[in-house]
């Protein structure tokens, strides 16, 4: 395991990338909480997040330096919405459930699903 670990680090893929591996991987968290994260529900300093688990449950999940050292630079000066943002566009005739009627439009949300 540690080797395909090291495969890993020394590809060469985008920060939003690399930093969900890296959260997945040294939090144990699932994928579908780790996309869910909102800038303001981490905190980079006690290297945890808070999310809602399976079932409705708020609880906290921690990670290690590797997540630490590149969140800062993923949320570079963004103090609210997704963590893990995507460029792409939603397919055409998509509705956008997420959006807040009058929100003004941005990236997306990576979706889990």
């Amino acid at each position: 395991m540690r080797r395909r670990v090291l495969l890993v680090r020394g590809l060469d893929v985008a920060l939003r990338e690399k930093t969900q591996w890296k959260m997945l991987y040294e939090s144990a968290a699932r994928a579908d909480e780790v996309l869910c994260l909102n800038v303001a529900d981490i905190y980079p300093p006690d290297k945890r997040g808070r999310i809602t688990a399976k079932g409705g449950a708020t609880e906290w999940i921690h990670w290690q330096s590797g997540t630490a050292q590149l969140l800062p630079r993923l949320t570079a000066r963004r103090t609210s919405g997704p963590v893990f943002l995507t460029d792409r566009k939603a397919p055409a005739g998509t509705p956008d459930t997420r959006r807040v009627p009058g929100d003004r439009p941005g990236p997306a949300l990576l979706s889990p699903g």
